[in-house]
């Protein structure tokens, strides 16, 4: 290959690589946010608060975070929406390991513009405290049950 042609072609990837790169970062942006998973400590809070805002019954979980018959143990997912900031996203996923954030989809929950919807699961150990410190959140509004399609 010619200098004057070796030269052009580097300057094509001069140009394409961080369009690459800008592309690469808003497609893989709308679909998880990849964290480090940090343990977060979060105060107390009134046992009212966190029962009012987790909506479905702890106590039918064993305390692997299962739940149905002997034969049939299974785990249960849950949704709830937070406002569509990388902060609010990097709090809730060093909270909850198992969450996943979704930027496009309302849920079962209904998010709104200008939120994102969280999934996670009751499959990790102290589930229920990771629950109580979710709720514990004051834009997190409420956590159901998510029931899949």
């Amino acid at each position: 290959m010619s200098s004057v042609r070796a030269n052009a072609y580097v300057q094509r990837l001069r140009y394409l690589a961080p369009l690459l790169v800008s592309v690469l970062l808003v497609v893989g942006s709308g679909y998880s946010f990849p964290t480090a998973q940090v343990p977060v400590q979060v105060p107390s809070a009134a046992p009212g608060l966190v029962s009012t805002k987790i909506h479905f019954d702890l106590s039918d979980f064993n305390e692997d975070g299962l739940f149905g018959p002997p034969g049939g143990l299974r785990a249960a997912a849950y949704e709830f929406c937070i406002p569509a900031h990388d902060e609010t996203a990097a709090e809730v996923t060093s909270i909850d390991p198992t969450v996943q954030i979704y930027a496009d989809s309302p849920g079962r929950v209904g998010c709104g513009v200008g939120e994102y919807l969280c999934i996670g699961s009751t499959a990790q150990p102290g589930f229920r405290q990771v629950l109580a410190n979710l709720a514990q959140l004051d834009y997190v509004t409420g956590i159901e049950l998510s029931v899949p399609e």
